[in-house]
């Protein structure tokens, strides 16, 4: 049913918990896992404006942290036996970066955490994760 999942990787609880839920259904459908975070390009481009170098000190580090967090997320669907894992990192809007890479790579299941590093608790879902379900024809497994 579900031979592509993509995961919305951001380091918050949120995502671990989609990440969880992602990998059993991975077993069960023997799906392949497309683990995908986003940087946000909004702010670098304010570092842009004032400084070059700094921008690309700051994209650099960036890059880094996402790695980071997509080995850290790679080796934890590996260690629960699912080898077929793709890493990747997007620049831009997280929800349209989301919906745009779910279509590239042709997903039927796109698992998000209702809130990312920034939500806040009072907020039933992020505004992420809201547009991510209206925008995308794909199916969305939204975790708390």
């Amino acid at each position: 049913m579900y031979k592509k999942i993509m995961v919305a990787i951001d380091g918050s609880e949120y995502s671990e918990r989609a990440l969880d839920r992602a990998i059993n259904l991975a077993k069960t459908f023997n799906s392949q896992i497309i683990l995908l975070n986003v940087v946000k390009t909004e702010e670098l481009e304010i570092v842009r404006q004032y400084s070059e170098s700094s921008y690309e000190l700051v994209k650099s580090y960036l890059e880094q942290t996402a790695d980071k967090l997509l080995t850290e997320a790679e080796k934890k669907v590996r260690k629960k036996g699912i080898e077929d894992v793709v890493k990747k990192v997007a620049f831009g809007d997280p929800a349209e970066k989301i919906v745009d890479e779910a279509d590239s790579e042709g997903v039927d299941l796109i698992a998000i955490g209702t809130r990312g590093l920034t939500g806040v608790k009072r907020v039933v879902l992020g505004s992420t994760t809201q547009k991510v379900m209206r925008w995308s024809n794909k199916d969305v497994l939204v975790v708390h």
